[in-house]
């Protein structure tokens, strides 16, 4: 069995557990990513080239220190970031599919 088609197989058990445990899909966690190379830093973290396990679709995985988000005023820039993220709707601009 190639390593493609376990990972697929590990990958579809957790998501049929989740089913038929809890009735919903599982929450996302970065094993379903494979992380590549930076792409960029910036102000609240950094940027990984990543690829999404099932559906291979390559995304950008920006990852923050927690440790940064102690302060009030980072956690609530942040957020609005994540709001405007998450209102953009435009085929030249990045697409938010999800926090985690």
């Amino acid at each position: 069995m190639s390593p493609r088609t376990r990972e697929i197989q590990i990958l579809t058990k957790v998501v049929n557990d989740c089913f038929t445990k809890h009735n919903k899909m599982p929450k996302t966690r970065i094993e379903l990513y494979k992380v590549g190379k930076i792409l960029g830093k910036g102000a609240f973290g950094k940027v990984n080239l990543g690829l999404h396990r099932l559906t291979r679709k390559l995304v950008a995985i920006k990852s923050t220190d927690k440790d940064q988000l102690k302060e009030e005023s980072t956690k609530r820039k942040m957020m609005i970031e994540i709001d405007l993220l998450k209102s953009l709707k435009h085929v030249s601009h990045i697409k938010l599919l999800e926090t985690f």
